[in-house]
This record gives structure tokens, C-alpha cells and sequence, in this order.
């Protein structure tokens, strides 16, 4: 049993919300379990371009040309998703960038869950391949997003919920932090009420 803690905020830990209430959650289920935590953190871990050449590897061509660094990137993102299937819980931090995940998350996404990888496609649709895992999915937004009445929407934790089902993962919970922006006043009680809530999750993960 090992944990994969993912982090995608462009801020540092003192400053960002979501890496400090996932450092909650994370150390709190670790501290009930001595699982061991490996630690992924995107805004310091540069991912390789995805371009043709490997998109072309991937749908199972030779290309023409693939350059040492094409080579390396192709071997890179094949250590991501062997990490996957090396760890049994995931725990996702990231903040909601314009109603979306941040950039170099979507990109790790692309990148480590892919067909004939962590899926595949079957007649009867998609059959997924990294099973018996969970994951948490701990997002924050500095509005109000996820109310009936709000005109905007979060589709960040959704969509990653739904890649996660289609590659066999479908224990997912989200814990979602908001409106410590919206509401300055409040922001120091938003943020030390969801580590509370992180904290009593960790009890069940």
C-alpha cells in the first residue's frame, strides 16, 4: 500500500491553498497508515512536449525522425503511468484555473492515462486497467463555484473523476475549497475548516 500525492498549483506551499490542504490529508492518512508517500509536484517537474513525433509512438508508428529528447520524453511519460500501477491511492491538489484543471495537470493526465495503458477500448466500451486503487481529488477555488446558483461551474474535479473511471479507478472522492478569495475576510477560516475536513477524511482513505 503506497500513496501518489500529485500537486499542480503554480504557487508555493505558504501561498497556495490546495498544497496545503492536501499536505493535511496526505500526512493524516500517512500517520494512520505508515503508508510511504511519493511526491509529484508538477509546477517543479517539467513535463516533455507532447508533439507528433511521440503521438505517433503511442498509436503504434515508427515516425521518421525521433530525436534523442523524443526518445527520453516517450520513456518519461511511460515512468509516469508505471507509477500509477505502482501505488494503490492517489491523492490529486490542484487549484480550479478559469473552470478547469491548471495546464501542466491536464497534461499529466494526457500523458500517463492512455489507451492500451490504463485503459482500453472494448466493444462494450471502455474496460479499465488500474484497479483496486482510490483516489482523493482536492481542489480549491478562490470563488464560490460548486453552489446551484453560481454562474460558473468547476469542471476540473469532474473531468478528472471521469478519466480516472474510465482507467478503472472508481472509488474517487472530492473535497473542494472555495471562496476564500471571494470572501478575504475569510480566508483563514475557509482554509483551516477544509484542513479539518481533510484531516476527518483521511479516517476513511
Amino acid at each position: 500500500m503506497s500513496i501518489l500525492y500529485v500537486t499542480a498549483s503554480a504557487r508555493c506551499q505558504a501561498e497556495s491553498v490546495s498544497r496545503q490542504v492536501g499536505e493535511a490529508f496526505v500526512r493524516a492518512v500517512s500517520a494512520r497508515t505508515s503508508e510511504p508517500v511519493t511526491r509529484l509536484d508538477l509546477a517543479v517537474q517539467p513535463l516533455p512536449e507532447l508533439n507528433a513525433a511521440i503521438l505517433a509512438v503511442w498509436n503504434g508508428f515508427t515516425p521518421q525522425s525521433q530525436s534523442p529528447i523524443d526518445v527520453t520524453a516517450t520513456d518519461f511519460y511511460g515512468s509516469l503511468t508505471a507509477q500509477l500501477f505502482a501505488h494503490t491511492k492517489y491523492v490529486f491538489a490542484f487549484p480550479n484555473y478559469n473552470l478547469s484543471v491548471p495546464p501542466v495537470l491536464a497534461q499529466y493526465v494526457l500523458g500517463a492515462m492512455r489507451a492500451g495503458k490504463t485503459f482500453t477500448c472494448t466493444a462494450g466500451g471502455y474496460s479499465g486497467l488500474l484497479r483496486g486503487k482510490r483516489a482523493m481529488l482536492i481542489c480549491s477555488s478562490g470563488g464560490m463555484c460548486s453552489a446551484v446558483d453560481s454562474p460558473a461551474y468547476c469542471y476540473g474535479p469532474g473531468w478528472l473523476s471521469g478519466v480516472l473511471s474510465m482507467s478503472g479507478v472508481h472509488d474517487v472522492r472530492t473535497l473542494m475549497v472555495e471562496g476564500h478569495e471571494e470572501n478575504p475576510s475569510q480566508a483563514e477560516r475557509i482554509l483551516q475548516c477544509a484542513i479539518a475536513k481533510a484531516q476527518a477524511a483521511a479516517g476513511e482513505f
